[in-house]
């Protein structure tokens, strides 16, 4: 059986102070990072998947769990062997 990353996205609300944002959560490292929300995209999913390719993760499908997306992908490491950390990409 293979192992895949996965890594949960959450759409976070506006509030009186921030506007809408997106959570991604990488539980296996401990990490996680929130994006401005773009309606550019229209939804959550879309937006992360984008986000994620552009980051070199290797996205292979999603699936969803109490309002939240998980996105698999089946690469830990780019080329340079080091694992791709969420707190390291830019938003």
């Amino acid at each position: 059986m293979k192992h895949y990353r996965t890594l949960k996205a959450k759409y976070l609300s506006p509030t009186n102070h921030k506007g809408s944002r997106i959570k991604i959560t990488d539980e296996y490292f401990g990490q996680s990072i929130i994006l401005p929300y773009s309606y550019e995209f229209g939804n959550t999913e879309e937006q992360v998947y984008y986000f994620l390719i552009e980051n070199n993760f290797n996205v292979i499908g999603y699936g969803t769990c109490n309002k939240d997306y998980i996105f698999m992908c089946d690469n830990w490491e780019t080329s340079s062997e080091k694992a791709i950390m969420l707190n390291d990409l830019k938003k």
